[in-house]
Parts: structure tokens; C-alpha cells; sequence
């Protein structure tokens, strides 16, 4: 038998463009990270960085966020989608707009939304995760914003042979 694992080496951090992509990975307690340079084609891979700030103030195509811990990223727009995969305490705003919001294995994840992401009918998915909280900008700029916790427990039926499955709100408060 085999004794306990080494413990994975650091990686350095990284961050390239490479054609359309862009990687940004293993960054830890950085501030300053932000892409100016970006067309609604771009891709944007952030993964593996911890306590960071990234900036992403113009339209993209997807930003997939994965694997990362107590991270804030802000981004213009995305065209495709953004995504939140296996990250832990994670906030994110879209300025502008986006038709969807990915997130899969997260905790503690807040998606601060626009005006515009909500007027064009963001879709929010998310599957394995807790936590998940959404803040809707105030209906005037007097008013404050509104944090709205996403469902994670459901109620399925079976209801003439077919499953019907309905979000169940929080209790309390």
C-alpha cells in the first residue's frame, strides 16, 4: 500500500491570449487582472485563481469561470453564455447582457444582474449547486438592489405518468 499523496506542485500563473482564447490560471491574491483587448469572438478561460479580481469591461463571447475560490469577475457582455463550474464563494456581474448563466458544482456564488440581463430574459441553469444567490438592480436608482436566493430544493410529482417538478421557496424571513 501506497502512503498519502504528495501534494499537487503550484502551478505557476498564466495568463496568454492565444488566438481567440484567452487563459488566465492560477492566479492568487491579484487585483489588477483585466483583458481590454476583446471581440464578441473572444473566449475567456479563468481557472484555478484564488481571492482575485478579473475585469472584463467589454463583450465577449463566453467567459467560463472554473475551479476558482472567493473570486470576483466583472464582465461587459457575453454573447454565448458565462459559466461557473466547481468555484466556491464566487461573485460575478454582467453590465451589459447576456442570454445565459451557467453554474454546476458551485457554492456561494452571486450573480449580480444588469437592468439589461433582466429586460432580455436572462436564463439562469443550475444543477449540484448551494448557495446561489441573484441581485436584481433596484426598479429605480433610489431603490436598492434585491438579493434573491435561487431555489435548491424541489418538489417532483408524478402526475398521469409524467413527472412535474416545482422550485419550493425558502422558508422564513
Amino acid at each position: 500500500g501506497g502512503g498519502a499523496a504528495a501534494p499537487a506542485a503550484k502551478k505557476p500563473p498564466k495568463m496568454e491570449n492565444n488566438g481567440n482564447k484567452w487563459f488566465i490560471e492560477n492566479f492568487e491574491n491579484r487585483e489588477d487582472l483585466a483583458i481590454e483587448d476583446c471581440t464578441p469572438r473572444t473566449a475567456v478561460l479563468f481557472v484555478k485563481n484564488t481571492q482575485s479580481l478579473l475585469q472584463i469591461p467589454g463583450k465577449i463571447n463566453t467567459l467560463s469561470i472554473d475551479s476558482c475560490k472567493k473570486c470576483r469577475i466583472l464582465v461587459g457582455s457575453c454573447v454565448a453564455s458565462v459559466e461557473i463550474i466547481n468555484c466556491q464563494s464566487v461573485q460575478i456581474q454582467v453590465t451589459g447582457t447576456t442570454p445565459m448563466i451557467t453554474m454546476d458544482g458551485c457554492a456561494g456564488v452571486i450573480v449580480y444582474l444588469s437592468q439589461q440581463c433582466i429586460d432580455d430574459d436572462v436564463a439562469i441553469v443550475s444543477s449540484k449547486c448551494s448557495e446561489m444567490n441573484v441581485v436584481l438592480p433596484g426598479k429605480t436608482e433610489d431603490e436598492d438592489p434585491v438579493e434573491i436566493p435561487v431555489p435548491e430544493q424541489f418538489e417532483t410529482k408524478i402526475k398521469g405518468g409524467k413527472l412535474e417538478t416545482t422550485a419550493l421557496s425558502h422558508v422564513g424571513a
